[in-house]
């Protein structure tokens, strides 16, 4: 009984830095923000110092961003920005922000999986697991390690797999034999 799975492209890492630079500028702002309204002079000297670490930082990146190759810059700065919160007496944005941080760190290097068998088809996603029977698909090929699958409720799912794929003939032939049932 042959049975096959393809491992999908991670584009997970794209969204990852995407979303860290979004918590970055949000760190930004609030360290200005506080550095600017805070009467407690603790609290606006760690805004201050923060803020002037932080645009350095982005001065950094931003003018030597083809030099700058260093991989442990963004646990660094997600650790300033934990950290950032509790200087500041706010412990519930520090827990929210280490929550969110720590699950996005661990889902980034997550990839989906596709598995194929006469059973049917079954998507696990990074957080969720959908079964397909045959019966709702109305095709799925595999040419140039690009997946295709056309479900019956004009669902459609494309996407590029990584490089360990079977014979397209002989997974096309599978699925093809599923199909016409």
């Amino acid at each position: 009984m042959p049975q096959y799975s393809f491992t999908l492209k991670n584009n997970n890492q794209k969204a990852f830095s995407t979303f860290f630079w979004f918590l970055y500028f949000l760190h930004v702002i609030a360290a200005a923000i506080i550095a600017l309204k805070s009467t407690d002079a603790f609290q606006q000297q760690y805004a201050i110092g923060t803020l002037v670490f932080f645009i350095g930082f982005t001065v950094l990146v931003y003018f030597f961003k083809d030099k700058f190759k260093w991989p442990g810059y963004k646990p660094l700065i997600l650790i300033a920005m934990i950290f950032f919160w509790p200087f500041q007496s706010a412990w519930i944005p520090a827990i929210v922000f280490t929550v969110i941080i720590v699950f996005a760190w661990i889902v980034k290097d997550k990839k989906a999986i596709i598995f194929f068998s006469k059973n049917g088809i079954i998507i696990k996603n990074v957080l969720t697991k959908k079964h397909y029977k045959w019966s709702q698909v109305e095709y799925a090929v595999l040419k140039d390690g690009l997946l295709t699958i056309n479900f019956k409720d004009n669902h459609f799912l494309q996407a590029e797999t990584e490089s360990n794929n079977p014979g397209e003939t002989d997974f096309n032939a599978f699925c093809n034999q599923y199909l016409e049932k």
